[in-house]
């Protein structure tokens, strides 16, 4: 009955503490989502962005800056060859 209660209060305060998250980092550079002008002026940023969605499909593939990377590049595409203006997304917090 004793080891049943001492179980239980350990279980309780797993649980309890679980969902504490502690976070002293800031943002980093990857972490702070750029808009699609600014991946239309700065290249070597939109191309390493453009390679690591590819890269990595599955778990950032969709994120803002992969999408507003894209757009900046097809927009860069269009513009090229005479088409109309590509909208940014805009994206809600």
């Amino acid at each position: 009955m004793k080891i049943r209660k001492h179980l239980l209060i350990a279980l309780t305060a797993f649980i309890a503490l679980s969902g504490c998250k502690h976070d002293n980092q800031t943002e980093s550079p990857e972490s702070i989502t750029q808009t699609v002008e600014w991946f239309k002026e700065h290249k070597d940023e939109r191309e390493k962005t453009l390679a690591d969605c590819k890269n990595k499909v599955g778990t950032i593939g969709l994120t803002p800056n992969c999408v507003n990377a894209e757009r900046a590049q097809s927009s860069i595409t269009w513009s090229a060859t005479g088409h109309t203006k590509i909208e940014p997304l805009q994206f809600k917090k």
